[in-house]
């Protein structure tokens, strides 16, 4: 990554790192990482955000990818929920240890649980947990009238 230097606002650049972060469960540090060992000349994570500050264009197309990457993460946990998750248990009882293999369901519950998430966080609208609002009581309305 390029600290410390300038780094001029690039669409091609800005548009590779917009399809890394929507595929990439991390995110931006992960893909301007990544890329950056693959010998592409990436802006710092703080050109970056200047980037979105100053370019308008940018605000739009990092929202778009922020909602593919919610869907991809999404995708993971439902795939992460499916895989089985074979573990060794091993229970010792009079007679020595026997030793069992079953299904580690409650990893791949944390594992569902975080992906979804972090997929709420990136598109609230979609993922988001659901918040029901009630309201209860009265509303009373005064007409005052001034002469």
């Amino acid at each position: 990554m390029s600290e410390g230097r300038a780094f001029p606002y690039d669409p091609e650049i800005a548009e590779m790192i917009w399809d890394r972060i929507a595929i990439n469960p991390v995110g931006l540090e992960d893909v301007l990482e990544t890329l950056s060992n693959e010998g592409v000349a990436v802006p710092s994570r703080s050109t970056w955000y200047k980037w979105l500050k100053t370019v308008p264009a940018m605000v739009e197309q990092s929202a778009r990818a922020r909602e593919m990457q919610a869907d991809h993460i999404a995708g993971l946990a439902v795939k992460h929920a499916m895989t089985d998750r074979n573990g060794e248990q091993v229970k010792t009882n009079k007679d020595g240890a026997e030793i069992t293999t079953r299904d580690n369901v409650e990893r791949s519950k944390l594992i569902y649980q975080a992906l979804m998430r972090r997929a709420g966080q990136l598109n609230p609208k979609v993922y988001g947990e659901k918040i029901d609002v009630e309201h209860s009581g009265e509303v009373a309305v005064k007409r005052v009238i001034v002469r």
